[in-house]
């Protein structure tokens, strides 16, 4: 992507400010992937005293049977981007379990109504080769009707997106942390549509690997920050959600009520999927993948010559597809470049996940 060369100048201005932030990320993430069991104890037990229902799955499989155990007798969900939903499948699932499913990431909205395939950015949508053209008409189907007014268009947009959320039995979100010391789930994120499907909905359902755990809220941020450097050569997000389980107030008569202000239930799918296994066979280090993107070019040179198709490109995806046996490298893993990472991710630690 060309708009990878302006973040990638945007970063290096950023990097002269925040360097120490970076640093004390890759000092974070290294802590908790050293002791992962003992973050993810804490977690269990900081979520549930805060209300969340926490489950494990092992694998996708159990991720999905999960999903369709809950949303069993729901039809709309509504979902949020998220590389955990891409690394279950999560839209053909629902595909297959017939449930309709509301997308309300505007980059991923105007790539599905086009038909545009290719290898995925984390934080960015695949808009290359897009004229302006293109993305009107793609959002005027969007809302289905002609509107030419650029500022009228995107007012509908977030219209129907609103009205979708709405009409959803379930919110299904990402998530760029865990704070372990007090069981807060944080969501960062720059069109405020992740708020809406994490708070509207009575019944809010997270995805999160293992590996999103961190030990503070401070640390949390603090990668949150490092993520937009790298991944969007931006300063921090423009929303920030700190989820603290089930919605919950007493300002009538001090008596507690719950679902008032946000969601009813707040469910929480901790994702193993073969990370203790990238530990086991020493690929660890790809755990501390904070998914902002900056390796992208030089997995998507990878991607390309072993013709894998519609691939979310971080170290730490492609890592995990490949001991799942869901990536080969039929073609060879020369192509694959050393790459910019803020958490000190090699190109031999990908390679070392297809041995």
């Amino acid at each position: 992507m060309k708009q990878l060369e302006i973040i990638a100048a945007k970063r290096a201005d950023l990097l002269e400010k925040y360097s120490d932030v970076v640093k004390a990320t890759a000092a974070a993430r290294e802590k908790i992937i050293s002791d992962l069991d003992t973050y993810i104890n804490q977690a269990e037990e900081t979520l549930k005293g805060k209300g969340t229902i926490v489950y494990h799955a092992k694998d996708a499989a159990q991720a999905r049977q999960l999903i369709l155990e809950l949303c069993a007798d729901k039809q709309k969900l509504v979902r949020f981007a998220n590389p955990e939903l891409d690394e279950i499948e999560f839209d053909s699932l629902m595909e297959e379990a017939g449930k309709e499913v509301a997308l309300t990431d505007v980059g991923e909205i105007i790539v599905k109504q086009l038909g545009k395939e290719g290898s995925k950015h984390p934080l960015l949508a695949n808009l290359e080769g897009l004229s302006q053209e293109d993305i009107i008409q793609a959002l005027q189907a969007y809302v289905g009707e002609t509107i030419e007014n650029p500022q009228e268009l995107n007012r509908a947009v977030q219209k129907k997106i609103r009205q979708e959320v709405l009409a959803s039995n379930y919110g299904v979100t990402n998530v760029q942390g865990i704070v372990a010391e007090n069981g807060t789930i944080v969501i960062g994120e720059n069109e405020g549509n992740g708020r809406t499907v994490s708070n509207l909905p009575y019944r809010h359902i997270v995805v999160a690997g293992y590996d999103r755990l961190y030990d503070s809220a401070e640390e949390t941020l603090r990668g949150i920050q490092t993520a937009n450097i790298y991944g969007l050569g931006k300063q921090n997000p423009a929303y920030y959600s700190l989820i603290s389980g089930q919605s919950r107030t007493a300002d009538i008569e001090f008596h507690m009520a719950y679902g008032v202000h946000g969601p009813l239930e707040v469910h929480l799918i901790l994702l193993d999927n073969g990370r203790r296994e990238l530990q086991k066979k020493g690929c660890g280090n790809l755990l501390k993948c904070i998914d902002c993107g900056a390796c992208y070019n030089s997995l998507n040179a990878l991607a390309e010559q072993n013709n894998w198709k519609n691939t979310m490109l971080t170290a730490k995806f492609v890592g995990l597809a490949a001991i799942n046996g869901k990536l080969k490298a039929a073609h060879g893993l020369d192509v694959l470049a050393d790459f910019t990472c803020p958490v000190g991710i090699t190109a031999a630690d990908v390679k070392k996940a297809f041995q």
